[in-house]
C-alpha cells in the first residue's frame, strides 16, 4: 500500500487533473449530458450526431490535420445543425459535476504542507 503522506512529502509541486479527478460527474458515462440536452431542448438526433462529431474531431487530431487536441468548436464543427446548443452543453456539464470530497481533502493537505500545486487538464472543456 501506497503511502501517500510520505509520497507527498517527496515532491515541492503536486498536479491534479480536473475531469475525473477533482472534479467527477454524477452520471454514468458522458453520453448521458449528451442525451440530457437532447431531452431538454427537445432536439430529436442531437445525443448520437454530438458522439459522432466527437469521433470525427478526435480523428482529424490523430490524423495531424488539426494541431493539439480537440476543440469544442471542432466537434461543434461536424454538427452545425445543433451549434446553438453548444452553450446548453456547458450548462448542463456544469450542473452534473460535483467536487471529488477524496481528492479535494488530498488538494487540501498538500496546500496545508506548504506544496505547491497546479491544475491541468487535457478536456476541451473550458
Amino acid at each position: 500500500m501506497i503511502d501517500v503522506e510520505q509520497t507527498l512529502l517527496k515532491f515541492d509541486l503536486v498536479s491534479f487533473d480536473v475531469f475525473d479527478t477533482l472534479l467527477v460527474r454524477r452520471c454514468l458515462e458522458p453520453g448521458d449530458v449528451f442525451r440530457m440536452v437532447e431531452g431538454k431542448t427537445l432536439r430529436s438526433g442531437y445525443a448520437k450526431a454530438r458522439v459522432n462529431a466527437e469521433r470525427r474531431a478526435n480523428r482529424r487530431v490523430a490524423r495531424g490535420l488539426t494541431y493539439g487536441e480537440t476543440s469544442l468548436e471542432e466537434i461543434y464543427f461536424f454538427i452545425p445543425q445543433f451549434k446553438d446548443l453548444k452553450d446548453v452543453e456547458l450548462a448542463c456539464e456544469r450542473e452534473c459535476l460535483c467536487a471529488n470530497p477524496e481528492i479535494v481533502a488530498i488538494w487540501n493537505h498538500v496546500g496545508n504542507l506548504g506544496k505547491r500545486r497546479v491544475i491541468v487538464s487535457d478536456m476541451y472543456l473550458p
